[in-house]
């Protein structure tokens, strides 16, 4: 199978995830990986991929820009010349907000935990767009343990296990 990973990254967590992908689905497939600022739709398309991988951040409870751009200029193409994916998946990293955030006095920090639990129903309207025989049964999502407010912390220590288990179902 022709596999496309693209991914979206600030702080390099989701190109280590998008290359563990990749070197998972090698010995058995033909796999390209992209930063979703680096390639073009209709490059990816003029490969003929049988399946796409796709995934990023989840900044301030919503999709990265990048990714979903991509995503919706991706599906329009494939409409275009009336082809359909076999298959596509998703995945996300995304800090962990605490429940009482909900309960604090920040109007920013409620919105922002009140998207989170939305953006589930996010994916599933970004995943819609595109033409695709069979649809992802699930989302990976991958956690950031931050140490600071930067965002810019470490994949939790099981992710690997996740990513594995996550590639198994795929190539089911």
């Amino acid at each position: 199978m022709k596999i496309w990973i693209i991914y979206d990254s600030k702080f390099g967590s989701n190109k280590r995830v998008a290359a563990f992908m990749q070197e998972l689905l090698s010995p058995n497939h033909e796999v390209q990986v992209a930063y979703a600022k680096d390639v073009n739709q209709k490059a990816v398309l003029a490969t003929d991929p049988d399946a796409l991988l796709f995934g990023g951040p989840r900044r301030m409870g919503n999709i990265s820009f990048a990714l979903r751009s991509w995503v919706k200029r991706y599906a329009k193409a494939l409409q275009k010349e009336h082809k359909r994916m076999k298959k596509i998946a998703v995945w996300e990293t995304r800090s962990e907000m605490k429940p009482e955030v909900a309960n604090a006095e920040s109007k920013m920090e409620r919105n922002i935990y009140e998207k989170n639990l939305k953006t589930g129903e996010l994916w599933v309207k970004l995943i819609e767009k595109v033409p695709v025989e069979q649809l992802p049964q699930e989302l990976l999502s991958l956690n950031i343990i931050n140490e600071t407010s930067l965002g810019n912390g470490q994949l939790e220590p099981e992710y690997e296990a996740k990513v594995r288990a996550f590639i198994q179902r795929f190539e089911a």
